[in-house]
């Protein structure tokens, strides 16, 4: 899990603005910050459409990502998307301490939960961290298994109003 998390760490902004919260790298050895994840395309499939931008070649869509202060994190620190439901509702939990440790040192100014399964245990490392950001959580479906339509439907809705910290990259709103 060593590269991934070092892989990870290579596009974290300097300010996190807004932490998307996953539940594990996949097991299959994909990953958002390799750009070869289900989550990458459909996640570079929303913000081109949402943004009007073409986001072409290596690195393009994560310098975006990480320019904008948007940061993924995971509530689990290894893949447990291939475990059976009891071990993995365990690695949920036991994941909660260390993601409101590091969500406790991004401060940032919103989350989106990535997968409705996580979102009780993301708001109990949230609680943990200390912080409270109920109001404005956002929990998107994972864009797997038929949920794609739902997910791009979910991230078109919210992709304009999250905290960015370029506010250059926001597509203009026209009256």
């Amino acid at each position: 899990m060593c590269n991934v998390e070092k892989t990870r760490r290579e596009f974290k902004p300097d300010s996190i603005a807004t932490l998307f919260v996953g539940e594990s790298a996949p097991h299959g050895g994909t990953f958002f910050y390799k750009e070869d994840s289900i989550l990458f395309n459909a996640m570079k499939n929303a913000f081109t459409e949402a943004r009007q931008e073409l986001f072409e070649g290596k690195g393009v869509f994560l310098k975006h990502f990480q320019d904008c202060g948007f940061y993924l994190d995971d509530l689990a620190d290894e893949p447990i998307n291939h475990l059976p439901p009891p071990s993995r509702r365990a690695k949920r939990i036991s994941g909660i301490p260390k993601l409101a440790e590091r969500i406790k040192c991004y401060r940032p100014k919103e989350i989106v939960i990535i997968m409705c399964a996580i979102r009780r245990n993301v708001v109990q490392a949230i609680r943990e961290a200390g912080l409270d950001y109920e109001p404005s959580l956002h929990c998107l479906a994972f864009p797997a298994m038929g949920h794609q339509p739902r997910f791009h439907k979910e991230m078109l809705e919210i992709i304009q109003t999250l905290p960015c910290t370029k506010e250059n990259n926001r597509r203009k709103k026209h009256p």
